[in-house]
């Protein structure tokens, strides 16, 4: 893919996900325009070489990229099924293009300082633009959608540390010492011995540094890291935080291995 395909590829990318999380989200109406705008000229671009440009340079409008699909692309019912292979790999697009016309057109006022008209672009919309993700120039929105969680992940395990590390510092000594005490953090696990034997025992919490972050669930590759709160402090660790130092720890773990 040249630096102009990847550029397109990442501008559908970028907007869309904001998109999915939120059609209502401000700037709607010029996100959607946007990737669509570069989503379809990445797809034209690879199937009909040089037919995205216009001729006294630049790159047609969206509403006209659709136009070429509809074209070239026997549809039915505003749907055109874009189909072929990639390194021998068949692919199938729905380009609905009725849907995505219906999208630019709901765009337009708010993009034009005329908000509130127009009706807003709706979930359809959205299903639309995404469904254009199985093309094989594009297909990276799954990658976008795990990094942007990723950053959602990591920020609220941040904040939930800073929260639970202002907690415990306005209480008194004699409170932090009780809930350090192990009898005290023994009161949260299994009673009963048989069960008692199978879980998992409590862990460091990072945020207060206490054996109380009682385990609700263990990394799926090997490395023990807990999801699960602590007793003392109250920070919780997501199973998604727990996976995700726990694939690292493993990557590390075999790299220092192979060394």
């Amino acid at each position: 893919m040249d630096e102009d395909g990847w550029r397109r590829a990442w501008h559908y990318t970028e907007c869309t996900v904001l998109l999915q999380d939120d059609p209502e989200i401000a700037g709607a109406g010029a996100l959607f325009d946007d990737a669509l705008s570069n989503g379809l000229a990445a797809i034209v671009a690879h199937e009909w070489p040089g037919a995205e440009a216009r001729r006294r340079g630049g790159v047609k409008s969206a509403r006209d990229l659709l136009g070429i699909v509809r074209a070239r692309v026997a549809g039915h019912r505003g749907t055109h099924p874009l189909r072929g292979a990639n390194d021998g790999r068949p692919y199938e697009v729905e380009v609905r293009a009725r849907v995505l016309e219906d999208g630019l057109h709901r765009a337009q006022p708010g993009r034009h300082g005329r908000a509130g008209r127009g009706g807003g672009l709706e979930h359809s919309h959205v299903r639309a633009l995404v469904a254009l993700d199985a093309h094989p120039v594009l297909a990276k929105l799954d990658d976008a959608r795990f990094d942007a969680r990723w950053r959602r992940e990591h920020h609220a395990d941040w904040e939930a540390i800073a929260r639970a590390q202002l907690y415990i510092s306005v209480l008194t000594d004699e409170e932090s010492k009780r809930r350090r005490h192990p009898d005290y953090i023994a009161d949260y696990l299994p009673f009963d011995p048989k069960e008692r034997s199978m879980s998992e025992e409590p862990q460091l919490c990072p945020a207060c540094y206490s054996e109380a972050l009682i385990v609700t669930s263990v990394d799926p590759y090997g490395e023990g890291i807990g999801a699960g709160t602590c007793v003392v402090c109250g920070y919780s660790r997501s199973e998604f935080m727990a996976d995700d130092i726990g694939q690292t720890e493993h990557i590390n773990r075999l790299a220092s291995e192979e060394d």
